[in-house]
Formats: structure tokens, sequence, C-alpha cells
């Protein structure tokens, strides 16, 4: 017979295989658990998958902590505009004027994708 790859994450609901801030990711033969973007793996766990060629290790995660992006970016790298400041979120961030200052409504719609509020 002719087998293929069960797709674990679509047939079992990824969201109970992978719980909290992971996802789910099919491998052939298996599944593995990833941290959602703006998340750190804590944790991982080893999942072999048996396959036709033999055996294949999967890094699979079990736990993830929020990316504080306010912090870990390097100094070089501007988050913000002037005048404004970084506030990290669980999963992300968003810039904020600094107190006397408010959104320049033009160029916060223009610069909305880059998370200015």
């Amino acid at each position: 017979p002719i087998c293929d790859d069960r797709d674990e994450c679509r047939e079992g609901n990824g969201a109970s295989l992978c719980s909290g801030n992971l996802w789910c990711v099919n491998v052939p033969g298996s599944y593995i658990c990833q941290c959602a973007a703006g998340y750190n793996v804590t944790g991982t766990e080893t999942i072999t998958a048996t396959q036709v060629q033999g055996d294949r290790n999967f890094s699979s995660a079990t736990s993830c902590t929020n990316v504080n992006e306010c912090t870990q970016l390097s100094r070089t790298t501007m988050l913000c505009a002037d005048n404004s400041h970084c506030v990290d979120v669980i999963g992300s961030f968003y810039c904020e004027c600094n107190s006397g200052y408010r959104t320049n409504v033009s160029v916060a719609t223009v610069a909305k994708s880059g998370n200015v509020t």
C-alpha cells in the first residue's frame, strides 16, 4: 500500500496538541510544537518519527516565554519615533507618545504597520 503522512495538526485540532503560546507544525510521521511569534523557546523535547528512510528526530518546544522586544533589539535599532517609547505587551509591543506629546495622525496612519499608536 501507499502510505501518506497524516497531518496530526489538522486532524487532531492543533490547539489541543500544542497549548498556550505554542502552535502545531506537521512533520513527516509526527508533529512538533513551535513558539508563536513574539515568544522564545524555554523548554524542548525530542520527537522521533519513523519514515521510510529511517527514524528522524525533531526538536519540539514544550514551553515559551514572551520576548520583550523593547529590550531585546540593539540600541541602534529605532523601534519607536522621537518623543515616544516602547511598551512591551504579551507577544508583541507598541509605541506610545511621551508625556506632553500626541500622535500625529498623518504619520501614524502611514506607520501603522510599525505598531505606532
